[in-house]
């Protein structure tokens, strides 16, 4: 399982906002990969259709999809996350 996190930041360049990605994930002990999105016209954004941040995708070993969710997660996204991975994941 690897997880990456796709931020998007207005205003500065490219170096500024990594600077205040990072600052947020370490605030927020983030674990994982952030990758630094380029906009309306990301390839990523628009593969995913993501019309709403944080949009959360699980992508199967095949690149398919198994799993979306637009907006903060509430329990029941989580619960159901959590079953889909307990069922896929190797124990």
């Amino acid at each position: 399982l690897e997880i990456l996190g796709l931020a998007y930041e207005h205003g500065g360049n490219a170096q500024e906002q990594a600077y205040r990605v990072n600052l947020v994930a370490q605030r927020q002990q983030l674990t994982y990969r952030q990758l630094l999105g380029g906009g309306v016209n990301c390839p990523v954004r628009t593969q995913f259709g993501v019309r709403l941040i944080p949009t959360l995708v699980l992508l199967d070993d095949h690149g398919w999809i198994v799993w979306r969710h637009e907006g903060k997660p509430d329990r029941a996204a989580l619960d159901e996350l959590e079953r889909l991975l307990q069922r896929r994941l190797p124990r």
